[in-house]
Parts: structure tokens; sequence; C-alpha cells
């Protein structure tokens, strides 16, 4: 004979089970890369950011896309940002290397 009490026994209730979309890292890549490639001018970064960023995205599902704080477009828009800063100190550096080139060469032809 069972001298357990029926009024206590709890009846079995499946937890529920909640999915885990496993995008930590990537999120995480795709806030920081674009910030560390600004910060350093690199392009290898700023390219680097660019395609975690657009994976990201395209990985995104509808559920997280309501409950992130970021949208991931923009994630892309800020790496796009990264990649052309990385590009502008180059594109300066170069044109006034052409200034002085052009500024010596007008110097050297007037005289």
């Amino acid at each position: 004979m069972d001298k357990r009490r029926e009024s206590l026994f709890v009846p079995y209730v499946k937890a529920v089970v909640v999915e885990e979309d496993g995008s930590g890292v990537s999120n995480t890549l795709s806030n920081s890369l674009p910030m560390l490639a600004m910060f350093t001018r690199n392009s290898m970064l700023a390219w680097t950011s660019l395609v975690v960023a657009t994976q990201s995205y395209i990985a995104q599902k509808p559920a997280a896309a309501q409950s992130s704080s970021q949208p991931a477009w923009m994630k892309v828009l800020l790496s796009v940002f990264a990649i052309v800063v990385s590009y502008i100190g180059q594109s300066i550096r170069s044109s006034r290397e052409n200034i002085n080139a052009i500024g010596t060469h007008t110097a050297t032809t007037s005289a």
C-alpha cells in the first residue's frame, strides 16, 4: 500500500524550450569590427566587418529583428561607413602628394 498522499502529487508539464539564435558572437563582431576599423583606418578590417554584418543581416530571424535594439541594416550601414573612413585617409594622402608634386614641378620650371 502506498502511503503518499494524492493531494501532494504534481502533474508533469513538459518544459518550454527556448530557441537560441546562436548569434551572440556574430552580433558582437558586427558591432565592434566597424568601430575598430574606423579607429585604426584598416581597410581589411572594414571589409571583414561588411562581410560579418551582411551575414548577420541575412541570417536574422523575424522574431529576433523585432526584439533586437539595433536593426541589422544599421550594422551593414556602419560597416559601409567604416570602409569609406578607411579609404578617406589614403585618398587625402595621395591628393596631398599630387599637390606637392605639382607645386615642386611649377617651382622648378619657373626658376
